[in-house]
């Protein structure tokens, strides 16, 4: 069968990496691994003590076990390391194009590298504790005298996701040619593998601080408060990855999507952040998240030279939610307090990131999209922030005094999947005609070759007229892009009549430049090409604007999805994207099995006290006070 035999031949870069680069980057991951597993093993058989030498040193400077310290140092710089790796791809992507192969490209090794090391500190979560030590009350019994805390097989359960998105992502390229997109399954499977780690060190971090009781010094005190702030922080960094497309001005999905993710994120990552790091830590949160934006912003912008993406800020929706805190009535019920905070960041939130966007950002918000823009995002930043609310409660042990736990995890989690299908029901048929004519040329570059890529480079100004006015009235983020020449080129037109509009700066065409002018209209988003380059390793034609041309704008994933196969049988498709959608489900519900497992085996009496730590909500405490302790408490050593 074509496609299935088609693993196995050496295919050009447009439908997967060269097999030696395969067979080379295989062996690359399994001495990783093995190196990992030898490790593990010297250690576990005694032959060994310096990974529980390391972890001591470190443990006593966070107040956390031996056995926990060593992994969480590991697990977060590894997310840093891959973090920064993402969004140096991604803009070597939008600037220059495909690359020849996985190894040829130097950004995917701070993500492969990123993603080994979250699987390492995982296997030494696992591995670490020594035998018959206490590990604490939700201890997972691996042997007779092995006891290894729950958040070790979560972190590596996500991690496993998350490295296996690298390789299958070339076997995804075989299979349906190049998604020239972020939201790729196998590119999925990496970011939510972060996303779930995350929250896997989380759940480590408490179980170290429970093993190793309270704390001796204020610094660890500190230190302890201080992971309350980075761990959420970490967390809107990841989330809001997902919205990266709209960063670069390359988005190839409804703009109803980013409002919603935006407030989806920042209502889980924010209230998780208060509610479970105490007065002040959603704002911390937000201030970490911009400095870590900012630094990877100016070394992939300044330091490796490309366009540097623009970024969302959260300051606002960290206010509103530490407001929101100081109301005592909206902080004593998990519910009202996600729920006045969702208000809040669906309104002043929502309004503070129109404004940003007309000016900090490629494509900016325009009224069109407001209903039913707003109350999604209400509704979305309130339900993801329950499910923050939730996980707190299970951090602090507190799971167990929120009654209506289970219907409001279900509820929670129904009404953003709800939400998804609705930012997700896009129309893919063709729109209206359009004429577009080439004005102003100058050359740039003249030709370098006679290759595909190495044409003559001019800037023009592109001036579209619609053929339906109507249509034109009711578009929206009417633009003309150009990319892969070197960088990117983003303008919203401006209009200069009845269905007509021109565009306000020079637009780069020729070379290796992809020029499009597009917009949305309803639920379809439309493109039609002004300047595209042939591409004989998809193969595809070329595209060249004569200087005066009526077109019909046409599904935009056509063009910037070039090399997608068109000839994989729909029985293949769907069942990939179940299959690794599906998966994704399954690790995302298991994770959320294991936290709550955490929050429901233990009570607050169990919970270290920091001595100049989070500061503890009234109620919360209240009804701390009068909770029955469950398990072994924790030795005092």
């Amino acid at each position: 069968m074509p496609v299935l035999s088609s693993l196995a031949q050496i295919s050009p870069p447009a439908a997967g990496a060269p097999v030696t680069q395969i067979i080379i980057g295989t062996a690359i991951a399994g001495s990783m691994t093995g190196a990992v597993l030898i490790l593990a093993w010297l250690h576990r058989s005694g032959r060994t003590t310096l990974l529980d030498t390391i972890g001591r040193w470190i443990g006593h400077i966070q107040g956390v076990a031996p056995w926990a310290a060593l992994p969480l140092v590991i697990g977060f710089g590894s997310l840093g390391l891959a973090f920064l790796g993402v969004y140096w791809d991604i803009s070597l992507h939008v600037d220059k194009g495909r690359d020849p192969g996985p190894l040829a490209n130097a950004a995917h090794y701070p993500i492969l590298f990123g993603l080994q090391g979250l699987f390492l500190a995982g296997v030494l979560a696992l591995v670490l504790p020594p035998k018959n030590a206490y590990v604490g009350p939700t201890a997972v019994k691996v042997g007779t005298t092995w006891r290894t805390p729950t958040a070790a097989i979560a972190l590596m359960s996500c991690a496993t996701i998350g490295y296996l998105g690298f390789p299958l992502d070339d076997v995804w390229h075989r299979l349906f040619g190049q998604d020239v997109t972020l939201w790729g399954p196998t590119h999925l499977m990496m970011i939510f593998g972060a996303v779930l780690s995350i929250l896997a060190l989380a759940m480590l971090q408490v179980e170290g601080e429970r093993a190793y009781g309270k704390p001796k010094t204020s610094g660890q005190a500190w230190r302890r408060k201080w992971m309350r702030v980075q761990n959420p922080a970490a967390m809107l960094i990841a989330g809001s990855l997902l919205a990266g497309e709209w960063d670069w001005g390359i988005q190839q999905y409804l703009m109803l999507w980013r409002p919603v993710i935006l407030a989806a994120v920042t209502g889980l990552a924010l209230v998780y952040a208060r509610r479970w790091g105490g007065r002040g830590a959603a704002f911390g949160a937000a201030l970490f998240y911009c400095i870590a934006r900012f630094i990877v912003n100016l070394i992939v912008g300044e330091g490796f030279g490309q366009t540097m993406p623009s970024m969302p800020l959260f300051f606002v929706e960290a206010l509103i939610v530490e407001g929101v805190a100081m109301v005592a009535v909206l902080r004593a019920s998990t519910f009202r307090f996600a729920l006045a905070s969702g208000i809040g960041i669906g309104t002043l939130g929502f309004g503070f990131q129109y404004w940003w966007s007309q000016f900090a950002m490629p494509t900016p918000w325009e009224p069109d999209f407001l209903f039913p823009a707003i109350p999604l995002s209400i509704a979305a930043a309130t339900a993801a922030g329950v499910l923050g609310g939730l996980l707190a409660q299970s951090l602090r042990g507190e799971l167990r005094l929120e009654p209506q736990r289970r219907w409001l995890g279900y509820g929670s989690t129904a009404v953003l999947v709800a939400i998804a299908g609705i930012a997700g029901n896009q129309d893919y048929s063709s729109g209206p005609a359009v004429t577009t004519t080439l004005s102003n040329v100058k050359t740039v570059s003249p030709a370098t070759g006679t290759g595909p890529f190495d044409g003559e480079i001019r800037d023009v100004t592109v001036t579209a007229k619609f053929t339906d006015v109507d249509a034109a009235e009711r578009g929206m983020s009417i633009m003309t892009i150009s990319w892969q020449g070197g960088g990117v080129v983003s303008n919203v037109m401006e209009k200069i009549g009845p269905g007509e509009y021109r565009t306000t700066e020079p637009i780069p065409v020729g070379g290796s430049w992809k020029t499009v002018t597009r917009m949305q209209l309803g639920r379809r988003m439309l493109a039609v090409p002004v300047q595209l380059p042939a591409d004989p390793a998809i193969p595809v034609e070329g595209h060249t604007n004569p200087g005066t041309e009526t077109q019909q704008f046409k599904n935009e994933l056509l063009l910037l999805q070039r090399e997608r196969r068109d000839d994989v049988p729909a029985w293949l498709w769907l069942p990939a994207i179940i299959l690794v959608l599906g998966g994704i489900g399954l690790f995302t519900v298991g994770l959320g099995v294991s936290v709550a497992r955490l929050g429901l085996r233990v009570t607050p009496e169990d919970e270290p006290e920091p001595s100049s730590g989070p500061t503890p909500d009234p109620a919360a405490s209240a009804a701390a006070k009068g909770a029955s302790a469950v398990g072994r408490p924790h030795p005092a050593s």
